[in-house]
Formats: structure tokens, sequence, C-alpha cells
């Protein structure tokens, strides 16, 4: 196995098992999932896998040397923070429903390429998960053939993880259940979410 095959492995471990990692992504997909048909749900996958592929890019573009300035870093955490508490409460405001049907297409604003790329741009989890895959894996003078790999992987990766879990979701039987229990489930989120916001809050000022 070549050096170059190995980076693209060690790459692809570590970001596999930061995407797996349970998350306002995770979370999201999840309600949308249940929420919304296959062909709209899949449209906020594509927008958080192309975050991951930007933040790939950057992030070979330097972007892991300027993430070690602690006020770059706090700022970029209370941004993170300040969008997941909106997201909450979006997800807490979200009134109950009996059937899918009742989701108006202005309700579908919330499941668009727009809003999967804006939640993972405003995840610094994700962010930095990227960045240390990069560095971690990938040495200084790495080629263009292999950077462009990087940024495809970080794509086709986080699209099969989350459409995966789309696919899984809205398997009939599986989405009848739990659109009953949807409300529940946005609550269960919003809690979640709300606790992963003050995490980050947390963090910023300890980088302070």
């Amino acid at each position: 196995m070549s050096s170059d095959q190995g980076f693209i492995i060690s790459f692809c471990t570590i970001l596999l098992v930061g995407i797996a990692s349970p998350g306002p992504g995770f979370l999201v997909t999840m309600k949308n999932a249940v929420t919304y048909p296959k062909s709209v749900a899949m449209m906020s996958v594509v927008g958080i896998a192309t975050a991951n592929a930007l933040f790939t890019t950057l992030a070979l573009g330097g972007l892991t040397f300027v993430l070690k300035e602690p006020v770059i870093l706090s700022t970029l955490y209370i941004l993170g923070g300040t969008y997941l508490l909106y997201l909450a409460y979006r997800l807490f405001r979200i009134k109950p429903m009996n059937d899918i049907e009742l989701n108006t297409l202005s309700d579908k604003r919330d499941c668009t390429f727009k809003s999967g790329f804006i939640l993972q741009l405003y995840n610094p989890k994700a962010i930095l998960l990227i960045s240390s895959a990069v560095s971690v894996s990938i040495p200084q003078d790495t080629n263009i053939s292999i950077s462009v790999i990087m940024i495809s992987m970080a794509f086709i990766i986080s699209f099969l993880w989350y459409g995966g879990i789309v696919m899984i979701i809205n398997y009939q039987k599986i989405r009848d259940y739990l659109l009953i229990k949807i409300h529940l489930v946005n609550k269960l989120s919003s809690l979640i979410i709300f606790f992963m916001a003050m995490k980050i809050y947390y963090s910023a000022m300890y980088l302070i």
C-alpha cells in the first residue's frame, strides 16, 4: 500500500468515526427523514455533505493553522453555539402533527440544501473534526490529486452516512412509528442540541 493510499484511508477513517458520532446533523436528519418525503430530506443531506467538502477544502488550504488562534476559535464556538440555540428553539416550537401531508411548502424551508449547509457551517465540532483529520492524516506537501480525492471523499462519506439515515428511517414501518412520536422526538432533539450549545459556550469561555 502506497503512502498516498495510507493518507486517504487514515483521513476517511477519522472522518467516518467523527461523522458517525451523534450530533446536530444526525438529529436534524432523523427529524427530516420522519417529517418529509425521502426526496425532500435528501436535499438537506446534500447541503451537509457540501459543507463538509468545503471544510476539507479550507483545511487543506491552511484553516488548521488559523484555528490555532484562541480568539478566532472562541468566536467560531460562540457563533456555532448561538446557531444551535436557535435550532433548538425552532425544534421545540414545532407543533404536533397527525399526518405528514399537513406540512405545507413553506414548512419545507427547514429541509432544503440551504438549511443543511447552514446547519453544518455553524457546527464548530464539524470544522474541528475535519481540520484535525486533515492535519493528522495529510502531509504538508500533498499534491493536488490527493487533495481532490480528500474533498470528494468528505462529500461521499457524509452523503452516504446521512443519506443512509434517511433511507433507513424513511422505511415505511419505521417512519409510521416515529411519525406518531415526532413531537417527542423534536422535544428530545431540542433538549440535546440545547445542551450541546451550552457545552460549546463553555468551551468558548475556557479559550478566552
